[in-house]
This record gives structure tokens, sequence and C-alpha cells, in this order.
């Protein structure tokens, strides 16, 4: 038992705040990375909170989120929620409520077993802690104090980031999402204005509807689609399908035409929709306070329903207008449209939601794997993450492996499934290594960011994850005629952040890429050497390096290694973060017999994990043709 309890998620290094905390017959628990440095830096002992979880306590937090995917569903009078016949509440983004509840599930429970392994007099804590501590059996009692304010946890989505490169600095800012739809509008009424590029909603044309598809990513596929279609319509909600030169000109080239639901839509039915929108914002304020939700967000007894009901209503508040607009005019385009096929590469969107939810049944929908996956036993309960279990028509994978797994693992039939190879990825095969410009041999560093929607973000990942970044800069700096490049995971992760910030502190003139293309930083590459913060997810990098023909290292921070099908054929270096990475590196660099070999078993790799080589998007053009004969 101890007489204070300090429990922090948030402090700033002041000296000011720091004095504030309590030091005579107290015991202090950093909650995160960024408290733990300040804690560190400021010489002040204490505990790291998460190590209190054990993995089956991670494990059971990430099957209770999963449970709660459809939790709109078990609401006592939710028909009172739908529109068309669609819970509203069910059109937010599930990736981005996973994200949200993994957060505050994962913080419940390490708070949870703190107290009962410590039995505190009196706990010491930020303010969003207070409703986790109150709800506590056996701890209503317990005495409290604030010591610093913390802000609420937000959506994922709330906030959109901004990316760009200015020459060899990564520049990223965030802005609201309500801020960037206008920001979106704008842009392509200026560009398909100009270029001819909206659908036209009176002409009626036999149609492939491609969801959320970035057309510079999949131009192959594009150009197929178009010499077996009539008419090619993309619905991008999220990026724009005009977001580049690159994506115009492709769009231009096979006469993809956009949709724009606000073009869909009268000025009388967006006058209406607004006004049906206050009143389901009323029906959802009596919803949440007269009835009983609470049992259905609970874990070991505990219900956490009041620690994130106002942020899910205020989330909720700010988007139903968007969403009645989303499902009404998504409703309409489809009642006028011919729809042959859909083409999506996820179930879980809002985009994605809307469209699924309303098209006729007879109209086939194929989800097309976009990612690097390679699922074995062992990693199986975070496939989820991939959607397969959630989809319920044919499934478009890279090769017999991901095929072997969702016949074994998910008794997919044969007939939902398509070998089709990865279209994106067919201008790879088409690459010719280009020459530097200089003697020096250059190694491109990806690092995975770490995430969490699987419950492994750990203060000790976080911290060999600045070990190893400042490791690989100070080895690269101690040989000749070797130059570092950076190129960052293209999502909005937070971590990219920090991994910025720590790179820029090392060197503010090391070269840092966030959307430039891969392909284009890769080909001029000697060497790549990818970050992975848990053996168990790896990243698309890896792929892509061996399709290049470059040798691979890829290292493996959480220890966990796995038998996957790359490492059964010795295609990638795969080490442990405290390994000998400088001598690992000068040999692939100068045993040219050693990465000869490598190199060979990653084309052999090939062959066995990846279907159609360079011409996938042929494939899978063909395969939707044949849906529809």
């Amino acid at each position: 038992m101890v007489e204070n309890l300090v429990i922090l998620k948030s402090i700033n290094d002041s000296k000011e705040s720091i004095a504030k905390l309590p030091r005579v017959s107290s015991k202090i628990y950093s909650m995160n990375y960024k408290v733990h440095k300040i804690l560190e830096k400021s010489l002040i002992e204490h505990e790291i909170a998460e190590e209190i979880l054990e993995e089956n306590d991670i494990n059971e937090i990430f099957d209770k989120v999963v449970s709660l995917y459809d939790w709109y569903n078990q609401i006592p009078n939710n028909e009172k929620l739908k529109f068309e016949g669609i819970n509203v509440l069910g059109l937010m983004d599930t990736a981005e409520f996973h994200i949200f509840l993994m957060k505050k599930l994962y913080e419940l429970s390490i708070i949870h077993k703190i107290l009962k392994k410590e039995k505190p007099k009196k706990i010491i804590t930020n303010s969003s802690f207070l409703g986790f501590i109150k709800s506590f059996p056996n701890f209503q009692d317990l005495k409290y104090d604030v010591i610093f304010e913390s802000e609420t946890g937000n959506m994922v989505y709330s906030k959109i980031e901004i990316k760009f490169n200015i020459g060899k600095l990564a520049i990223s800012f965030n802005i609201s999402r309500k801020f960037y739809g206008k920001l979106k509008s704008l842009l392509e009424m200026l560009v398909c204005n100009f270029k001819n590029l909206w659908v036209d909603l009176e002409l009626s044309k036999d149609t492939i509807l491609l969801l959320e598809i970035n057309p510079s990513e999949y131009s192959k596929l594009l150009r197929e689609l178009s010499k077996k279609f009539k008419q090619i319509v993309l619905l991008n909600n999220r990026r724009s399908p005009v977001w580049n030169l690159s994506s115009i000109r492709i769009l231009t080239e096979t006469k993809t035409k956009v949709l724009s639901l606000e073009r869909i839509l009268t000025n009388e039915e967006k006058k209406n929709l607004n006004q049906m929108s206050k009143n389901y914002i009323q029906i959802l304020e009596k919803i949440w306070k007269t009835s009983d939700i609470s049992d259905i967000f609970m874990i070991e007894g505990i219900s956490f329903w009041n620690q994130i009901k106002d942020e899910i209503f205020e989330t909720m508040k700010s988007r139903i207008s968007w969403y009645l607009k989303l499902i009404y005019s998504t409703k309409k385009y489809l009642t006028k449209s011919q729809i042959q096929c859909v083409l999506l590469l996820n179930v879980v969107g809002e985009t994605e939601k809307a469209i699924l939810s309303q098209i006729n049944k007879k109209i086939p929908s194929i989800m097309l794997e976009h990612g690097f996956a390679n699922y074995i036993e062992e990693t199986s309960r975070h496939d989820i993450l991939s959607m397969y279990s959630l989809f319920p028509d044919k499934i478009a994978v890279w090769g017999p492996v991901q095929k072997e797994y969702l016949q074994k693992k998910h008794r997919i039939s044969d007939d939902r499934i398509i070998l089709s190879g990865s279209p994106r990825h067919d201008d790879f095969f088409d690459s010719v290594p280009s020459q530097s410009k200089t003697e020096k041999k250059i190694i491109l560093l990806c690092p995975t960011p770490i995430v969490e929607n699987s419950g492994h973000q750990s203060t000790r990942l976080h911290t060999k994850f600045e070990f190893f970044l400042k490791r690989i800069v100070e080895i690269i700096k101690s040989l000749d005629n070797i130059e570092l490049i950076v190129k960052l995971h293209p999502g909005n992760e937070q971590h990219n952040q920090e991994i910025k910030r720590i790179l820029h502190n090392i060197d503010p003139k090391l070269p840092i890429f966030h959307i430039k293309p891969i392909k284009e930083i890769m080909q001029r590459s000697d060497l790549v050497l990818s970050i992975s913060p848990q053996g168990s997810t790896p990243s698309t990098i890896i792929l892509e390096s061996l399709i290049l023909k470059k040798p691979i290292i890829n290292v493996v921070l959480d220890g966990k290694f796995y038998d996957f099908s790359y490492e059964k054929q010795n295609a990638v270096m795969t080490i442990n973060y405290n390994q000998d990475l400088k001598k690992i590196i000068l040999k692939i660099l100068n045993d040219h017999k050693y990465r000869d070999n490598l190199l060979l078993n990653g084309q052999n790799f090939l062959k066995t994990y990846l279907s159609n080589h360079g011409r996938a998007s042929e494939c899978l053009a063909n395969n939707l043709i044949k849906l529809n004969s």
C-alpha cells in the first residue's frame, strides 16, 4: 500500500510543473513515452505504467474492441437512428472507432491494475482519468487530486493531416475535417470543370464504380478498366481523385469520371437534409440521456460508457449532416445509374459502408487487397484489421499465400477469391533502376510508425525506436561515400511526427520524404533499411524492395520473429535491433556474392507469393468482366 499514487498522462517539462509533483510518500507512474521522457530528464524516479499489462491483457482489450464494432445495433430504440434503413451511428469509420476504443481501454486497464496492486490512500492524476477511477468498484471512496488538466481523446479523423515536401524537407500540419472538405470541394470544382471530369448524372452507361481509389497508384488498372467498361466512376470522399497532376493526367487519359455527392443533391434536398440532421441530433441527445447504454460497454465488470459517450456524441453531432447527405445522395445515384460492379480497398470506411449497404445484392463487389499480408496462425487474431471476415463478397488477393490462408482460416470458398496479383505494383515491374548522380551509395530508411490498433504502443518500444534511429544515423555518418535518405509511411499516424522530430534533432539536413512516390526514391537506392516495430506486421516496403531488386534489411524492434513465407525463403535479411548493423550493411554493400544470393532468393519468393507480375491490372479487369457476363 502506498500513501500517494501519481498517475500521469500528460505533463509539461517546465520547472513549475515538475515542482508540483509530490515526492514524499509517493509513487509515480508514467502512462506514455512522452511523460516518461520528461520524468527521466528531470531525474524523477518513476515506473512505466504500461508494463503492468501482460500479453493476455492486451489481447483481451483487442478482442473486446472488435466485439463492439456493431455496438450501435445494441442500443435501445436504435430504429429511431436509422435513415433510409441505415443506422447513422454505423457509418462512422470502423478503423477510427477501433483506435479510439483501444486507447481508452488500454488506459482503463492499466489504471485499474495499478490501483489493485498499489491500494493507495490517495491518487493524484490528470483530469481525464478521474472518470475511470470513479467507475471502478471498490475505489469510489478514494481521495484524489487533479494535478494537471489533460485533453480528452478525439477521433482520429476529426483532423486531416496535410502533407507535402519543400525540397528535402517534409512539411505536415492538421486542419479541421470541415475545412478540409471545403478545400477539397474547391479543388475539384476548378479541376473537374476545366478538364470535363464530372460524371454526367443524366447519361446512363454501364459503369464500374471505384471507391476511394488513388488514380496515381492505380494508373494501369484504370487503363485496363477503360478498355472493358463503358464508364469508370470514382467516388473519393477522403482523398480527392484530382489531388496531384499525375492523377489528373490518368483520369483524363482514361476518360474516368469523378462523382461528387454535393452535385447530386438539389438545393432543396440539401436544405431538407440539414433540417433533418437537427432532428436526428435531438433523437441522439434523448437516447444518450435516457437509454441504458452502459452495459454494452463493459470490461471486467466495469462500464466505460461515461468515459467515451461525450466524444462519440460530439463526433456524431458534427457529422450527422454529412452522413445523411452521404446516404441520400449515394442512394439517388445508385438508383439512376447502371452499376455493373463495385471495386474498393476496404469495407469499414464511411464511403464504403454507404455504398455497400445500398447496392443491389446482385451487383458484385470486390475488395482489392492493398497491403503486404503475411498472416499465419500466430498472428491471425489481428487479421480482422484486413477486414477478411467483415466482407461477404469477393476478395482479390495478391497471390497463393493469401488465398490459402483465407481458405484454411476463414473457410472462404474458391469462387469468392480472385487471384489477381497487385495492380498498384504493376509499374514496379517496368521500372529501370536509375543511376545516382553521385558516387555515393544511397541507403533508404523506411521506418514503419508505431500504431495503436493492436495495443502494442509501449514506452519500451518507443525507446527502442528512438535509440535505433540515432544509431542508424551515427553508423551511416561513420561510413565513407554513403548517403542516408528517409521515406516516411504515407499514412497519418501520430508517430510519424515523432520520427521526424527525432531525425531533425539528429541531423537537420537529413532528406526526409513523406508523399513522394516510394518507387521513385527506391529506384535510386542501393540498400533499403526497414524498421518494423512489431515482427508480426511486415511492411509493404519489403515486397516493393524485392520487386525493384533492392536488398533489404528488416529490423524488428520487439524481438519477435515469425515463420513468414519470405523468411522461409531467406528473401529478406531480418535482424534484431541490437545486432551489429554496421557489419551487416557493409557485407551487403561490398560482398557481391552474398548480395546477389539475397536478391535471387527475393525473386524466388516473388514467384511463389505474388501472382501476375506486371499484369495484375489486366488480370483483375478480365475477372471483373467475367462477373458481369
